[in-house]
């Protein structure tokens, strides 16, 4: 298992935490947007009985009318992942192909299911191929088309982790098209509902769909339907009001963007900052490191990138109040105040 911590870490009084992946942001705007009451639930026998494998039957509909193909809702994207390995694993394949940069519980994800993981941006060397698009920490993307494309004529299964293939992270211009034999997305990142613990896998391959449905089936009898209902209902709203949602998204973008662009204002010696980030999807800072101690002095906690295959980078979350970005810039600058 990857040594990075999997939980919030315990941080002392004035620190500022940087290193959790969550869309506080995008949560902030999504509840400002939309009233999500966890307290509706429908009042049916069924709510209290074992959920089906693939889902919550409206939410289910609901996805499957939006993607064309069948939907199997999970225990947020990291269940997702676990299940399309096990399904790769069902498939009779024994290596994953996998970004040189990548997710740090990716890996050793990929190795508990009995996988082998080969590392580059194409998947000529692998029997299977994972793609995170845009990519955790560094925002790569590719060209989806392409790799698909590829993968397809060497017969290769392809999963694309879409956790931060949304309208928060990418222009609403941008066309969100299904790609692989199975697409996963988070919840947690889509609107920065991390504490519903769900996630959902497109599947477009019917034999994948049945081992995803298996893996549910035998690790968790399903997933919580009252979370289930909350998002139905916000997905709902969303629907009845596509202009409000419209906004959601294009205000999440934007936040987003502002933050990057303050970033620019640290100071150099501390962190080489590409200026061209600020057009770099995702909600993270990926840079190199010029002074690690700045960061301690500052009571600012980050994520060392050598947990995702880039020792001497760093990993900031840039989905916090914009305040906490100010404050972040003013601490780590005044450590180069004699």
């Amino acid at each position: 298992m990857s040594d990075l911590m999997l939980a919030k870490p315990d941080l002392k009084d004035g620190w500022i935490d940087t290193s959790v992946g969550e869309a506080h942001l995008v949560r902030d705007i999504l509840l400002r947007s939309f009233y999500l009451d966890p307290i509706k639930l429908s009042v049916s026998d069924h709510l209290w009985d074992y959920p089906k494998p693939n889902g919550y039957p409206p939410l289910v509909s609901f996805l499957e009318e939006r993607y064309k193909h069948p939907v199997v809702i999970t225990n947020g994207a990291k269940q997702a992942l676990g299940s399309v390995c096990y399904a790769f694993k069902r498939m009779k394949k024994k290596t994953v192909g996998l970004s040189s940069i990548y997710w740090a519980l990716i890996p050793p994800m990929i190795e508990m299911h009995g996988l082998k993981t080969i590392f580059g941006k194409h998947p000529f060397l692998s029997d299977a191929y994972l793609t995170v698009a845009p990519s955790n920490p560094d925002g790569f993307m590719p060209d989806l088309d392409c790799l698909q494309t590829v993968c397809q004529s060497k017969n290769i299964p392809m999963a694309h982790d879409g956790a931060y293939y949304t309208h928060a992270y990418l222009p609403v211009t941008q066309e969100l098209k299904v790609y692989g034999d199975a697409q996963i997305f988070s919840i947690s990142k889509m609107f920065g509902l991390s504490g519903l613990r769900l996630g959902f896998v497109v599947c477009p391959n019917p034999e994948m769909y049945r081992f995803i449905q298996e893996y549910m089936e035998a690790s968790t009898v399903g997933v919580s339907v009252v979370s289930q209902m909350v998002l139905m209902d916000l997905l709902t709203q969303m629907k009845k009001d596509p202009v409000r949602a419209l906004q959601f998204h294009q205000d999440s973008y934007d936040a987003l963007r502002v933050n990057k662009e303050a970033l620019l204002n640290i100071s150099s010696d501390i962190l080489d900052i590409n200026t061209k980030m600020v057009e770099v999807p995702g909600m993270f800072l990926w840079a190199r490191c010029q002074d690690w101690e700045a960061f301690h002095k500052a009571k600012i906690h980050i994520i060392d990138g050598e947990h995702f295959g880039a020792p001497g980078y760093i990993r900031m979350n840039l989905s916090l109040k914009h305040s906490q970005i100010l404050e972040i810039i003013k601490r780590l600058n005044n450590t180069r105040i004699k």
